[in-house]
């Protein structure tokens, strides 16, 4: 529901709606154009910029 919106509107939305904290993303680098897991890196971007984009996969970290 968030995917194409800003980090900063998933931390108010999140808020307003379920009261819930957004700490972080889990992002995987993996795409469909590269399919071999060696070239792929997933990692934890914690507090990233309001401005940051939400990508498709991007996991959230969140406290309930």
């Amino acid at each position: 529901a968030y995917e194409g919106l800003t980090f900063g509107q998933l931390l108010v939305g999140l808020l307003h709606e379920e009261h819930w904290l957004a700490l972080g993303l889990y992002r995987s680098s993996y795409t469909s154009s590269s399919r071999s897991s060696s070239s792929s890196v997933s990692y934890v971007y914690t507090n990233p910029p309001r401005e940051e984009v939400l990508r498709p996969g991007d996991l959230v970290y969140v406290l309930c």
